[in-house]
């Protein structure tokens, strides 16, 4: 501290000069016109995603590599915010791993496990409606013949801006309408996010029942209003036609 003060009492022509920052070893020192050029990717990137009508947030990924690199000096390289950078660096990996490792999308795996029981153990055909979710892994539903007595039928209504509530109603009268469908035996599931209203709202679908709850499930395009009691919504619910 005491050299410090000295050194300020210095005419400032005598001042011993700031040592530049030294490029860490094995991290290449970026230009400045780089810097520009991932800059400006980041803010174009994040600027056109916010103004387009689909969003979801797997889109943002390439903007991490921007960061990586404009970061790496300062996470890897001696500095007096060199903590603060690693700190911050482990809290925004460890919040991203839950969001995309766990939340988002994370209810269908374990829906599809559960309608793969249930149609194992139906009698007809299983005809499943997916509603606002990503593309369905048919896969995860072991279907081996869907044109058998015992099949699954998989219909994906995809996001919001494809479907309402609405077309789902209409989806379910033409399955019940088509000429192999077995009144007494088969099967019509629909599989939406918890965030949405299918039984209460205005144009909700009577006649259907809730069968299961699949929490961790978090929707980009139906997201919750981050209140105690949306977060409750946060799953993958599976619902069931009336016969």
């Amino acid at each position: 501290m005491d050299e410090v003060v000295a050194a300020k009492m210095l005419p400032p022509d005598k001042r011993p000069r700031k040592q530049p920052r030294k490029p860490v070893r094995g991290v290449p020192k970026i230009s400045k016109e780089l810097e520009y050029v991932l800059i400006a990717c980041l803010v174009s990137s994040v600027a056109l995603h916010s103004v387009s009508t689909h969003q979801e947030m797997r889109f943002l990924l390439p903007v991490f590599v921007c960061l990586i690199i404009l970061g790496c000096q300062e996470l890897l390289g001696p500095g007096p915010n060199q903590k603060w950078y690693q700190i911050s660096w482990i809290i925004h990996c460890i919040l991203l791993g839950i969001i995309f490792g766990l939340a988002h999308q994370g209810g269908m795996v374990p829906a599809m496990a559960s309608l793969q029981s249930r149609a194992t153990t139906a009698p007809g055909t299983t005809h499943i409606i997916f509603f606002h979710t990503y593309m369905p892994p048919k896969h995860l539903l072991a279907i081996e013949n869907t044109s058998g007595p015992k099949g699954i039928q998989v219909y994906d209504m995809m996001g919001p801006d494809t479907s309402t509530l609405t077309d789902v109603r209409t989806k379910a009268l033409r399955i019940a309408e088509l000429p192999n469908f077995n009144k007494e035996h088969d099967e019509i599931y629909l599989v939406a996010p918890g965030t949405i209203d299918v039984l209460h709202s205005t144009d909700g679908l009577p006649g259907w029942s809730l069968q299961s709850k699949h929490w961790l499930h978090f929707s980009g395009e139906d997201a919750p209003d981050w209140s105690p009691f949306e977060l409750k919504k946060l799953s993958l619910n599976v619902y069931h036609k009336a016969k």
